[in-house]
């Protein structure tokens, strides 16, 4: 996805490039930002606040996801051949992760 992506933006500079008094760079940085404040928002876990991105919708961050998270560091944890280094990220992430998992609304599914 992240070629895609990278070939549409260069496509519509290419074309646009007159258009525009812009550097490549800046187009990039100019359609990734949104993303990019999207991501900081939803790994930051004290913050759950939702994020409106015009014309593409409401992204909060989802408790299915955030239980998989707990289920996959608990492996982690108790994983006798893991990684110590790997392992103590986990201990720290895991109570976070699971105080997260308490606050977020159950899952609706909408039809």
């Amino acid at each position: 996805m992240y070629n895609e992506s990278h070939i549409l933006i260069d496509e519509f500079y290419n074309k646009n490039k007159d258009k525009y008094n812009l550097t490549k760079s800046q187009i990039h940085d100019i359609v990734r930002t949104p993303f990019k404040l999207l991501n900081m928002v939803i790994e930051d876990l004290n913050n759950d606040i939702p994020v409106r991105i015009m014309n593409l919708g409401t992204f909060r961050r989802s408790k299915r996801r955030v239980g998989h998270l707990i289920g996959i560091h608990k492996k982690n944890i108790s994983n006798p051949n893991g990684n110590p280094e790997s392992q103590k990220i986990s201990r720290e992430q895991l109570p976070l992760l699971e105080d997260t998992y308490s606050r977020l609304p159950d899952y609706e599914k909408k039809v």
